[in-house]
């Protein structure tokens, strides 16, 4: 085993584990935030009118962000006043959310994304699929022109570079 693969174990437990991974510099409500609600706050603070506790909705920006007895759980941009960060992190049983008697907790990690999404703006974004196609530019190369022929050689070329690989030669026909 060489130092690359135990670097890349590495990197595999700890996305594995919810944290951010190397090149992966913004937390994405879909990816990222959306599962944690859904798994540990919706129940009571969702779309059901009927089940929602203190007339607090999380699963759109507008609920998140409404003042609530003078407080909103996300206040994009500034964790410290943000009532969502205050009840997670909280130990007093009568403010924690969530509550003990529900079963679900969050991890470490999972608080840390929720932190980094506030900090960077707490935006709730559509998931990927109601969301037009984006043609990604194609990667420019100096080297490796006669390589690349179209592109697709252009990405699996830059992804080469990117991990210091050079292509293979032609196969025969």
């Amino acid at each position: 085993m060489n130092s690359r693969s135990v670097l890349l174990g590495v990197v595999v437990l700890v996305a594995s584990d919810g944290l951010l991974t190397a090149g992966q510099n913004d937390v994405r409500f879909s990816r990222d935030i959306q599962p944690i609600l859904a798994a540990n706050c919706l129940q009571c603070h969702g779309a059901d009118e009927h089940k929602r506790e203190g007339g607090l909705r999380l699963d759109t920006f507008d609920g998140a962000t409404a003042i609530h007895e003078g407080k909103a759980a996300v206040v994009p941009g500034n964790v410290d006043a943000s009532e969502l960060m205050r009840r997670i992190r909280s130990t007093d049983p009568d403010v924690q959310m969530p509550p003990r008697d529900s079963g679900k907790s969050l991890t470490v990690a999972q608080v840390e994304l929720l932190r980094s999404w506030i900090q960077q703006g707490g935006e709730y974004q559509q998931h990927w699929a109601f969301l037009p196609p984006e043609r990604p530019p194609v990667p420019k190369s100096e080297t490796g022109t006669s390589w690349v022929k179209n592109p697709v050689d252009a990405f699996v070329y830059d992804r080469l570079q990117t991990e210091s690989l050079q292509p293979s030669t032609a196969a025969s026909p």
